[in-house]
């Protein structure tokens, strides 16, 4: 079975290594073994998610479709890819940590979030969407934490018409500090984060620091004495040069996810089946890190 090579397949050198080894145990039952191995239903979750093709256009090298479908749905409702990212990082870091990592002029965990609306379409479920009246867009938010190494440690998505800080709570919730015990631990977002009750909270649950640029200075100068203001201002511009050159990771890596056609617009019917997708990209992009 699937004696065709795609681009986007892996090896079972690489299904072994970096995906069996961190997935759950699980105990074995008795009964008919399987025909289909799951390196074979693994890679053809990743050609459905690289082409954006439908689940019935699945290539004959490939498993049957219900077969696949039912195995993707199983990583998606188990938890197991979260389980993956987790390890994945946590193995990452152990390889970074024997390289001259520490000359960059950073905190050990810097996490930068950032969302970005993602369009549904008409088959997804109504109750899962929002409108953003902002970007004109129905569909989700995607949420993103990713740190300074660029590793992802988690996404969440929410309706288009809620609040991001909504979004980041749940991301932050499932990352995973005690795998490289920091001694600083600061997260990096834009003005759309730029809340009090926000900061306070993200300090009060995850003992982070929070900093972004201001959002309202216009009532800043109508507050503030000029000496104060002028304080103030340069105070922002200190910020800036410093938030500004890590601001990037977290657009690349909402570049790197619309590489995968699967991904520009949500074709499924569910939320946690395109977040599925999301979690399958990440994998890749991760142990494409491992094999370099």
């Amino acid at each position: 079975m699937n004696n065709v090579n795609y681009s986007c397949d892996l090896t079972q050198e690489q299904f072994n290594k970096y995906v069996v080894k961190y997935l759950p145990k699980v105990k074995t039952r008795r009964g008919r073994p399987k025909k289909y191995s799951n390196l074979a239903k693994f890679n053809a979750c990743l050609y459905i998610l690289h082409s954006g093709s439908q689940w019935r256009n699945l290539p004959k090298s490939y498993p049957p479709f219900r077969i696949v479908h039912k195995y993707f749905r199983s990583l998606v409702i188990g938890f197991k890819l979260e389980a993956i990212i987790c390890n994945l990082n946590k193995a990452l870091a152990k390889n970074l940590s024997k390289q001259n990592i520490q000359s960059i002029r950073a905190p050990e965990v810097m996490l930068i979030i950032d969302s970005k609306s993602i369009r549904s379409s008409e088959y997804f479920e109504r109750k899962f969407y929002g409108n953003d009246g902002h970007k004109k867009i129905r569909g989700i938010k995607l949420c993103a934490c990713v740190d300074r190494l660029k590793r992802c440690w988690r996404v969440a998505g929410i309706k288009a018409n809620q609040s991001e800080h909504k979004g980041v709570k749940i991301a932050l919730e499932g990352t995973v500090y005690s795998a490289i015990k920091p001694n600083s631990m600061i997260v990096i977002g834009d003005r759309y984060f730029d809340s009090d009750p926000l900061k306070k909270e993200v300090y009060r649950r995850f003992n982070l620091h929070l900093v972004s640029l201001r959002r309202n200075r216009n009532k800043m100068r109508k507050l503030q004495l000029p000496e104060d203001e002028l304080i103030e201002n340069n105070k922002q511009k200190q910020l800036k040069r410093i938030i500004s050159p890590w601001r990037w990771i977290v657009e690349q890596f909402f570049a790197h996810l619309e590489k995968a056609r699967r991904l520009v617009m949500i074709y499924d019917r569910k939320l946690n089946s395109y977040l599925g997708f999301v979690k399958l990209r990440v994998i890749t992009l991760l142990i494409r890190r491992m094999s370099n």
